[in-house]
Parts: structure tokens; C-alpha cells; sequence
């Protein structure tokens, strides 16, 4: 059965959330992550550094990095096509 009750996220350990993409949804999942009580350590990720840094300063995210590896969650907010280009460069 729905409910109208949000989650208590402050409940939920996760202590790093790797954001990829920020943007307007990346930033939107960052800034509702601390909203809504998260504790965790939200790490953007992406290429343009420009963009890493603007979500840094709105305070979507705490730490901006080019590396996947830094988070225990990733919120993949990148649009597909660029997620599998990517990853085909680097193979």
C-alpha cells in the first residue's frame, strides 16, 4: 500500500553517494539527498569541471571527482548514450 510518509533517509547508512552527471537532475538528487536528512557524503562525478565545481558551490554535492570508484552508491544520472561511449573508450 503507497503512502504519502517519506522515508527517514537519515535511517539509511550509506556513507558515500556518488552523484554522475551534475546537472539539473544530479544536482536535484544532491540537494534533495541532504533535504531530505541523508548523512552521506554526496560525490559528484563528471567530466566538465565547470559543472563540478557549480554544484559544489549550490551545495549539491560535498567533494567533485572524475572517478568512479569513490562512492559505495552510484546514482547514474547521465544519459545513456554518453555512459556506453565512455565506456567503449576505455576499452
Amino acid at each position: 500500500m503507497f503512502t504519502n510518509q517519506k522515508p527517514d533517509l537519515a535511517l539509511i547508512h550509506i556513507p558515500r553517494i556518488t552523484v554522475w552527471g551534475v546537472g539539473l537532475i544530479g544536482d536535484s538528487v544532491g540537494l534533495a539527498l541532504k533535504k531530505n536528512g541523508s548523512e552521506s557524503e554526496r560525490i559528484g562525478l563528471g567530466r566538465d569541471i565547470g559543472r563540478l565545481k557549480i554544484a559544489q558551490e549550490i551545495d549539491a554535492v560535498d567533494k567533485i571527482a572524475n572517478d568512479v570508484t569513490e562512492g559505495c552508491l552510484t546514482v547514474l544520472t547521465e544519459a545513456r548514450e554518453i555512459v556506453i561511449r565512455q565506456k567503449n573508450q576505455r576499452e
